[in-house]
């Protein structure tokens, strides 16, 4: 049911919440069902003319039980339905919590019952009850139940010609007694749906060949494979709907083509992404509602994987404009160098080509993917609009509009602990982990590690990262030190612990760990993130037993003061990074003088090329984040009229190693003992 999205049937079957007398009274759900996600979607799981109640034990002892519960993975359907079922002793909220699938009433794909099974238990409704009609023909038998989907497509029940289960012979074979079925896998005012298969496995080469321009089966794959610009055109004759099945990766469009090749139907977009996996496949569908096209044609924008197209005609077929979009922001943090996604949600939810394209109103403040939505800011402080155009040709368009700002922050920290996630210093980097799903991974008890500033830490909870769990980080600097603490094993025996090493790439580059330190029991890993931009941290297996229970970045720094710029307060000190880009501005250096130092001005020495001038008493404080980083000063030749730390410089090149008294205190001081003239400052930290 699970993988294939179509049913599980259990029909005259008494279903019982039993109680477990070592965990003792608990919650108990009877279902938590989930569908893949496909324009054909079956009844899910189906319990007919059956019993559903609690034990007796249970009862006695206060369990809580419900009809369904939300299934522990996003990206899939919830399907299950209830029909002439008695239940008894079931929680009077009926669900645990909501089901996912809510672009489509429940009653269509989601937790539903029939009117006899709401008066069983009581139960008024809430939109998930089943009108008469519906039920009489969709789910009044197992012949119906079993064979009939609903295709997201067309908006309706039909018969699933895909995989099609003769019931009845299996019953006839085994001699089985059942009662009597008047339901039917076709209705008497429905026709039997034509298709035409197309097969991309290398076992229908010579009927797909002259479909194929720059799309050819990969050697020795069960695939087609096309670059950008390839091209299969897909003849049609009639209304109908073209199945496109791909996997792996690739982008591609389809548009409808009359027989003077005019676009005469909107244009769809297919994503095939399934993060490299051949195991999983996505489907696409596009809907042909004009009779005057006759050649679907299906475009890669990307490198495309495909494996399979099915046309499936019918007549009834009639075009659901869009009537409006409705854009939202995965987050409320615009910020230059954060991750920013906006998604369309598109009205109605049945209309016949619900893909849009993305645009911005200025692609020198901010650009935006046109088929993902995925926002890059370039610079802060200006509004930019965001617009998603349905490809329907209605018109008809949805905006987002907001301001980005400057990333002012330089270390970020993360630890888990009580099951919340910390973020103890800097923005919110992290953008897709919900302590309240499975990536949450108790360890049983307290465990306690270092930090990086020496300090033990108490967490009873960690970062599962399994193979779909994934911790999302936004840097905004080049040049960033990532730190990630996991445990070793928890559940081998000490002496025999094995590890499974943290995958982190930014989708192009994947990250050879620079160090990697074991404890007894954890172990600690550095990472060096060259470039600015959206890096994942995932698991390259799936050992839920070694949670990663502290990550956090932190980013070398550079404070010159010889490229032009003329500081003024000790607040606007001018930062330089390691591509020579001048930033302004910047408050995360924080100076403070005395009154000797011109009113709190940094004075410019053009004659000492470009040096910035500290007079006697002058402090400048440092900010640190790490045991183990390195402040290096480089001053003008025999002017270096300081101290670090303390320390009296004996050089006109300094350098200083950070303690963890100094990032307890949060910086380190340099003062000028008499007129210094300082080339620049940095802090690398350690890798």
């Amino acid at each position: 049911m699970e993988s294939s999205s179509i049913v599980g049937l259990y029909e005259k079957c008494e279903i019982v919440s039993v109680y477990d007398p070592i965990k003792g009274a608990s919650q108990s759900y009877i279902a938590a069902p989930k569908t893949t996600i496909q324009s054909k979607v079956g009844k899910g799981l189906v319990f007919l003319n059956s019993t559903v109640k609690e034990s007796d034990e249970a009862k006695a002892n206060g369990q809580q039980t419900y009809l369904a519960r939300t299934p522990w993975s996003s990206g899939y359907y919830n399907q299950v339905a209830y029909i002439n079922t008695t239940c008894s002793d079931i929680e009077a909220s009926v669900w645990k919590g909501s089901s996912i699938a809510d672009d489509y009433p429940e009653t269509v794909i989601g937790w539903k019952m029939d009117q006899a099974t709401a008066t069983s238990l009581g139960y008024a409704g809430n939109n998930d009850i089943l009108d008469a009609d519906t039920v009489s023909k969709e789910f009044s038998g197992r012949r119906a139940i079993l064979n009939r989907i609903y295709n997201t497509a067309k908006g309706k029940y039909e018969k699933d010609i895909d995989s099609f289960f003769d019931i009845d012979a299996v019953i006839e074979a085994n001699n089985y007694v059942v009662d009597e079925d008047t339901s039917k896998a076709l209705l008497d005012d429905e026709t039997e749906v034509q298709s035409q298969t197309y097969l991309f496995d290398g076992t229908e080469n010579d009927k797909v060949a002259n479909m194929c321009n720059g799309f050819n089966q990969e050697s020795g794959k069960t695939h087609f494979v096309g670059n950008a610009n390839s091209t299969i055109t897909v003849p049609v004759t009639g209304k109908c709907t073209v199945r496109v099945i791909g996997y792996y990766s690739g982008i591609t469009t389809a548009k409808g083509l009359n027989d003077q090749s005019e676009s005469i139907q909107g244009e769809s977009v297919m994503d095939f992404d399934t993060a490299g996996s051949t195991s999983t496949t996505k489907e696409y569908v596009y809907t042909v509602y004009s009779d005057d096209v006759k050649n679907v044609v299906i475009t890669a924008v990307t490198k495309t994987y495909l494996k399979k197209i099915v046309v499936e005609y019918d007549s009834s077929i009639v075009n659901v404009p869009v009537t409006d979009i409705e854009v939202t922001a995965s987050s409320t943090n615009y910020t230059v160098g954060v991750a920013l996604n906006l998604s369309a949600t598109v009205n109605p939810t049945n209309a016949t080509n619900s893909c849009v394209k993305w645009t911005s109103s200025d692609t020198t403040i901010a650009t935006i993917d046109q088929y993902s939505g995925k926002v890059t800011f370039l610079k802060a402080g200006e509004e930019v609009t965001f617009t998603a155009t349905a490809l329907d040709g209605s018109g008809k368009t949805g905006t987002f509009a907001c301001t980005a700002v400057e990333a002012t922050w330089t270390a970020c920290e993360w630890y888990t602990k009580d099951g919340d996630l910390i973020a103890e210093t800097g923005a919110d980097g992290i953008s897709n982990f919900n302590t309240n799903s499975s990536s949450n991974k108790s360890l049983g008890g307290t465990f306690t590690f270092n930090n990086l500033a020496g300090d033990p830490i108490q967490t009873t909870y960690g970062i599962k990262l399994n193979g779909s769990g994934m911790l999302t980080i936004s840097t905004t600097n080049d040049d960033a030190t990532l730190t990630l603490i996991t445990t070793k094993d928890m559940n081998v025996a000490a002496g025999s612990m094995v590890n499974d090493d943290p995958k982190v790439t930014d989708g192009t580059t994947t990250l050879t760990y620079a160090t990697k330190v074991e404890s007894d029991n954890y172990v600690t890993y550095t990472y060096r993130l060259a470039t600015a931009g959206i890096w994942n941290i995932s698991r390259s297996g799936t050992k839920e037993s070694q949670p990663i229970i502290y990550a956090k970045c932190v980013y070398d720094a550079i404070w010159d003061f010889r490229d032009g710029g003329t500081p003024s307060t000790m607040t606007e000190v001018n930062i330089q990074g390691k591509t020579g880009t001048v930033v302004s501005n910047h408050s995360s250096l924080s100076l403070t003088v005395d009154a000797t130092c011109n009113s709190g001005k940094l004075q410019y020495n053009s004659a000492q090329n470009g040096y910035a001038q500290f007079n006697a008493g002058t402090i400048i404080q440092v900010p640190v984040v790490n045991v183990g980083s390195v402040i290096t000063v480089t001053a003008f030749p025999g002017q270096y009229n300081y101290t670090v730390a303390g320390t009296a410089a004996a050089a006109n090149e300094t350098t200083y190693t950070v303690t963890a008294e100094d990032v307890t205190k949060g910086y380190v001081e340099i003062v000028a003992t008499a007129t210094a003239y300082i080339c620049a400052i940095s802090v690398t930290n350690p890798r």
